[in-house]
């Protein structure tokens, strides 16, 4: 009885570790899961290199339109193009490297951070209108700016109609064929925008099977080129737009380029898609938008910004969180609007006064504060309030 009672007793205890050890196991897999979630959770949301690489595209775009295009002579701009831009053939003083790497960008974190998301037709669409409501409170902003500036002396935008600057502020003047004179740089919206509503679909069907979503946005593209193309040389049709919406091509660079680091397509098919997405954006660029296509090839730069591009990103752990680069991505869609109609305006004054070079400083610092001052009170406290 007494030896019977000493085995029960030792097998419970036997039991009771057993159970400790395996619970202590489970916690530990769990636990382990966990962090390994919330590590992919925050490569995910937040890439150091692709800040960098906003960071690097902002100021393309800023110093070439208020430096490289505004004074060719300059002597930085002299020294760049003897070293770098005529040898390598980079158009407008960097201007279309640095968009080309806005939309890869825009292409890669569209699925970056909706991926596996289902419900994202009313995110994008949201994201859309916020974008369109921040470029129409920049114009009108500007706008005000310039009818107080224009009771007291003449200035460059004075010149333009009231018709103008509602096709320019509205983006319709890239549907009438008249373009935006008074931004000039809002045409990247345009793709911009067909882009955002096309992710929809492909999200929704990456999350089902990515590679399979890519093929068939590419045939979607394929077919509506093709199309544009016969309406054009057959029926003799042309739509103003089309010269803009051939650039949605960059951005679907960037959906296959984050196929590939994720591993969520044949690493060899995704080679063959994306060498296809540049022929076919080659043969539209040729078609549609003749001049970027000869006088000034675009998709050089397009290259230029694809291989920094995945560079940077095969680097992504050599790049750390920065505060100044942060900054400036996070306010970067202001710099993008105001910069060519508040920058100009204020360099324009500067000018007179002070050495091209301080102009530019000053000028600068005043579109970063302004960026800053929308940023925080437009697009953070009014659009959001109109926009839930």
């Amino acid at each position: 009885m007494i030896l019977q009672c000493v085995n029960i007793e030792a097998g419970l205890i036997i039991k009771f570790e057993v159970e400790n050890h395996i619970h202590h196991y489970l916690c530990y897999i769990h636990k382990n899961n966990e962090m390994e979630s919330d590590m992919e959770q925050k490569v995910n949301k937040r890439l150091n290199s692709i800040a960098w690489l906003r960071f690097i595209a902002i100021i393309m775009i800023v110093y070439d339109h208020l430096v490289g295009f505004r004074k060719p002579d300059y002597i930085v701009n002299r020294f760049l193009d003897a070293l770098l831009n005529k040898p390598l053939h980079i158009i407008q003083s960097y201007g279309a490297f640095g968009v080309s790497l806005f939309f890869l960008i825009s292409g890669f974190l569209i699925m970056n951070t909706n991926d596996g998301n289902e419900k994202i037709s009313l995110k994008i669409i949201k994201k859309i209108i916020k974008i369109y409501l921040s470029v129409l409170i920049s114009f009108l902003s500007f706008a005000f700016l310039q009818w107080i500036l224009n009771k007291f002396m003449e200035t460059y935008w004075a010149q333009f109609s009231k018709k103008q600057w509602i096709e320019s502020a509205s983006l319709l003047g890239y549907f009438t064929g008249n373009g935006d004179v008074i931004n000039g740089t809002t045409w990247f919206l345009i793709p911009l925008f067909m882009f955002y509503l096309f992710s929809i679909y492909i999200i929704v069907e990456a999350n089902r099977n990515y590679e399979r979503a890519v093929i068939g946005a590419e045939a979607i593209l394929s077919v509506l080129t093709l199309g544009l193309f016969i309406l054009k040389k057959v029926y003799f049709i042309e739509f103003a737009v089309t010269n803009n919406l051939v650039f949605i091509f960059i951005p679907m660079t960037g959906v296959i380029l984050y196929g590939i680091f994720k591993k969520k397509m044949n690493f060899w098919k995704s080679i063959f898609v994306l060498f296809y997405n540049y022929c076919v954006f080659a043969g539209a660029l040729y078609e549609f938008n003749t001049e970027y296509y000869t006088d000034s090839p675009y998709l050089v730069s397009y290259i230029y910004a694809t291989t920094l591009f995945v560079l940077f990103v095969l680097g992504e752990h050599h790049f750390s969180s920065n505060g100044v680069v942060e900054f400036i991505g996070k306010i970067g869609l202001p710099i993008y609007l105001l910069h060519m109609t508040w920058g100009a305006a204020f360099i324009s004054l500067l000018e007179s006064f002070v050495p091209f070079t301080f102009a530019v400083i000053f000028t600068l610092i005043f579109v970063i504060v302004i960026a800053w001052i929308h940023d925080k009170y437009i697009d953070k406290i009014v659009i959001q309030k109109i926009v839930k």
